[in-house]
């Protein structure tokens, strides 16, 4: 999540990303597709059912809870919205005591 995040600044505002890259984890999976949960969890007691081939050369039927692995759901989220909620004040303080500097040095020259 964190090496995916992203800014984008503008004339008129900032933009926070993450997780949003099309680029594929080391197992494959897109990042795109594996950020949301990884953010905001998933319901853990689902389970998955799928065929396995047996070192015999047969194959059976195997059931595994494959979502237990990440955190259960939560909202508010786990790792950016967290972040995002301790940063957007600072940058806001620091857009608004840049604003007022810049004003301040205009009608100083004048």
């Amino acid at each position: 999540m964190v090496r995916t995040a992203r800014v984008q600044v503008s004339d008129q505002n900032i933009k926070l990303k993450s997780g949003s890259l099309t680029k594929k984890l080391s197992g494959g999976l897109p990042v795109s597709e594996g950020a949301p949960v990884a953010e905001f969890g998933t319901k853990q007691d689902k389970k998955t059912t799928y065929a396995r081939k047996s070192k015999g050369g047969g194959s059976h039927q195997v059931t595994r809870r494959t979502r237990h692995a990440f955190k259960p759901l939560n909202r508010k989220g786990y790792v950016v919205y967290p972040a995002a909620a301790e940063m957007i004040p600072r940058i806001a303080s620091l857009w608004v005591q840049t604003t007022i500097r810049t004003f301040y040095e205009a009608l100083e020259r004048k």
